[in-house]
C-alpha cells in the first residue's frame, strides 16, 4: 500500500486515511496515478484492479472509500460503465471517480448517469490528491476544464426539442423572425421559446 497517515475532516467523518482502488489496464499509467498518489499524505492505495472480478475482491477485502476508474480499459472486456454500474450497486458507500484523457461531453455524461459523481483529467494528475479529498469529503469533484461545458450541456437537455432547435437557429446567429420562417411558424411562438430556454439556461432574454 501506497501512502501517508493523518487526519482527514469531512463534513460526515473524520477519517484516518483515505483508501483508494484503481481500475486501470494501462502498466505506464497505473505507474502515473501511483506516482501521484503515494507524495500525498492520508491517501492509501488499497487495491489495483482490472477486471470487475478482481475489482469485486479488491473491494471485499479492503475499505475503499474512492474508486478512480480509467474511461478507456484497453483490452479489457468489461467496458468502464459497466465497472461504474457494478461498483454503485454492489458498493454504495465508494465514490467513483472517472479518470479521462480527452474531455469528450458524451462520455463523461454516460459515466455521469451510471454512477461516476467526480471526472478528472488525466492531464491534471497534479490535482488527482485535492479531488481524491473532496470526493472522499462526500462533495462533488468536477475538473475546472469540462465543468462550465458539462453544465451547459446538463442545461440543454432540459429543454424541448423545438427548443434546442430554435437555441441552435440563434448559436447561428438568427434573428427571432429568421427563425419562425425557417421552421414554418410564427414570431411569438419563436419568441416564447426563445424566453423559456433563455429561462432554463439561466441566459438573458
Amino acid at each position: 500500500m501506497y501512502g501517508n497517515k493523518g487526519l482527514v475532516y469531512s463534513p460526515r467523518r473524520v477519517l484516518t486515511r483515505i483508501d483508494v482502488v484503481i481500475v486501470e489496464t494501462n502498466p505506464l499509467r497505473v505507474r502515473q496515478l501511483v506516482d501521484a498518489i503515494s507524495i500525498e499524505e492520508h491517501i492509501w492505495i488499497s487495491g489495483i484492479a482490472t477486471t470487475k472480478q478482481e475489482v469485486r475482491h479488491c473491494m471485499e477485502a479492503a475499505s475503499c472509500h474512492v474508486v478512480l476508474i480509467d474511461s478507456n480499459l484497453e483490452g479489457s472486456q468489461t467496458t468502464s460503465n459497466t465497472m461504474i454500474k457494478e461498483i454503485r450497486h454492489r458498493f454504495s458507500e465508494a465514490a467513483c471517480m472517472l479518470l479521462i484523457d480527452h474531455p469528450g461531453i458524451d462520455a463523461i455524461l454516460e459515466a455521469v448517469r451510471n454512477g461516476a459523481e467526480h471526472v478528472i483529467l488525466l492531464h491534471h494528475l497534479n490535482e488527482l490528491g485535492d479531488a481524491i479529498r473532496t470526493a472522499a469529503a462526500g462533495r462533488t469533484y468536477i475538473d475546472g476544464d469540462i465543468s462550465a461545458e458539462l453544465i451547459r450541456e446538463l442545461q440543454l437537455q432540459s429543454l424541448t426539442p423545438t427548443e434546442r432547435k430554435v437555441f441552435a437557429l440563434r448559436e447561428q446567429g438568427l434573428k427571432t423572425a429568421e427563425i419562425a420562417d425557417r421552421l414554418v411558424t410564427s414570431y411569438y411562438t419563436v419568441r416564447n421559446h426563445v424566453k423559456s430556454l433563455n429561462r432554463k439556461l439561466r441566459a438573458k432574454g
